[in-house]
C-alpha cells in the first residue's frame, strides 16, 4: 500500500475546468460552492449572461460546460457552444424535465440533460465521467495506464512477500 501512496505523489490528476452558465444568481453560487469543494473540478466562471458564455468558452477552454436552457437564449447558446468550443462537453442542467426539450439539447449535442434537483453525487460523477470521455479523446488522460503499471506493482511485491 506504501507504494501506491508514493507515487500519488508523481504524477497529479487534470483538473477538470468548468464554466457555469445560469441565469439564476443563487444556483450558480450553489453550484460553484459544490464544486469547488472538490480536488479536481475548478470552475473557471460563473455567469448568467448567456451571450457573454460564448466568448468565455473559446477563451476560457472549459472541458466541460453546466448550461440551463430554460433562460430564453437557452438552446441558442447551446447551439453556439457545440460550434465554438466542440470539443467541450454540454451538460444541460434544468430545474424540470421536459422529453421534447431532452430530445433537442441531445440532438444539438449536449452529452446529458440533468435536474438541478439531482444528487450532488450523481451530479460530480456525470461531471467526472464527461470530462474523462473528453480529456481521453484528446489524449490528456494518463493517470489509468500509469495506475494500472502502480497496481501490478503493488500486486506483484505482496505476492513475493506471500511467498517468503
Amino acid at each position: 500500500m506504501a507504494l501506491l501512496q508514493d507515487a500519488r505523489s508523481f504524477y497529479t490528476i487534470p483538473m477538470i475546468r468548468i464554466l457555469v452558465v445560469d441565469e439564476h444568481e443563487q444556483v450558480r453560487r450553489a453550484l460553484e460552492a459544490c464544486l469547488r469543494a472538490t480536488e479536481d473540478l475548478q470552475v473557471v466562471k460563473s455567469t448568467g449572461r448567456y451571450a457573454q458564455a460564448v466568448r468565455d468558452a473559446c477563451t476560457l477552454a472549459p472541458e466541460v460546460i453546466l448550461l440551463e436552457t430554460k433562460a430564453p437564449d437557452g438552446i441558442e447558446t447551446l447551439q453556439a457552444l457545440r460550434t465554438a468550443v466542440p470539443q467541450a462537453a454540454v451538460i444541460v442542467l434544468t430545474s424540470y424535465s421536459d422529453s421534447r426539450e431532452e430530445e433537442a439539447v441531445l440532438e444539438l449535442g449536449a452529452v446529458a440533460y440533468v435536474l438541478k434537483t439531482l444528487d450532488t453525487h450523481i451530479l460530480l460523477e456525470t461531471i467526472r465521467q464527461t470530462a474523462g470521455d473528453v480529456l481521453t479523446e484528446s489524449g490528456s488522460e494518463v493517470c489509468e495506464p500509469f495506475c494500472s503499471v502502480v497496481l501490478q506493482e503493488s500486486e506483484s511485491i505482496h505476492t513475493n512477500a506471500a511467498k517468503t
